[in-house]
């Protein structure tokens, strides 16, 4: 027996939204776990970040959040330190910096973020200033779609973000150490430790999400 096919542009159900988002959700875990097991896919969390929690309007592309109708109503941790505009100092409020044996990196304090941590709404959380280098700064909503525009494919844009480049290859922030015989490094690239933060924010989320009972209609 042929099965009807679907009619095209046929909308999603209630239970289909919120299956969908259940599967990112369980993908964000997922390559969490594997980064930090050493894996580099730092712009695969990117993708389904932005899907998650950023609307496009210029391509009426909504995130899964707004799908489900409670973007403008739920929390989002943030463990960010507060941005201080008068501060002329780099602003560096997602990661940390290591310094052991084994050289310098920035990390994601995951859990044990020195700031503790406070619940924004999302459009607050997306537009709170996280990294900050001379005149380039990001805001939280930049750095996902700085990675997942220009690394991991969604949505490409063929004008590398100078900013981007800055922060990522030019040690825009400053930090560096230097060895007994001389030899400087640069911390390098802070983007992938601080998506790996936003990763547990948004993870952060999803519980709160789920345990104040947003979801309870949709499962």
């Amino acid at each position: 027996m042929v099965s009807k096919p679907q009619e095209e542009g046929r909308k999603k159900n209630a239970r289909e939204i919120y299956v969908g988002y259940q599967r990112k959700i369980e993908q964000l875990e997922r390559h969490a776990l594997r980064f930090d097991e050493g894996e580099d896919n730092y712009d695969e969390m990117a993708v389904i970040l932005r899907v998650l929690t950023i609307d496009k309007p210029s391509t009426q592309s909504r995130s899964m959040l707004s799908t489900l109708g409670i973007a403008t109503k739920i929390r989002v941790l943030s463990t960010c330190s507060p941005f201080n505009p008068k501060n002329l100092m780099h602003t560096n409020g997602l990661v940390i910096q290591k310094f052991n044996s084994e050289g310098a990196s920035y990390v994601a304090p995951l859990g044990d973020s020195v700031h503790g941590g406070h619940l924004l709404n999302v459009d607050d959380w997306l537009y709170e200033i996280v990294l900050k280098a001379r005149e380039f700064v990001f805001t939280r909503g930049d750095v996902i779609k700085a990675i997942a525009e220009k690394e991991g494919g969604a949505h490409f844009d063929r004008e590398y973000n100078e900013g981007h480049y800055q922060l990522a290859y030019a040690n825009a922030l400053g930090w560096s150490i230097l060895y007994p015989d001389g030899t400087i490094e640069n911390l390098g690239d802070p983007f992938p430790a601080a998506i790996r933060q936003i990763a547990f924010e948004v993870l952060k989320m999803d519980a709160l999400v789920k345990a104040e009972g947003w979801l309870h209609n949709f499962s």
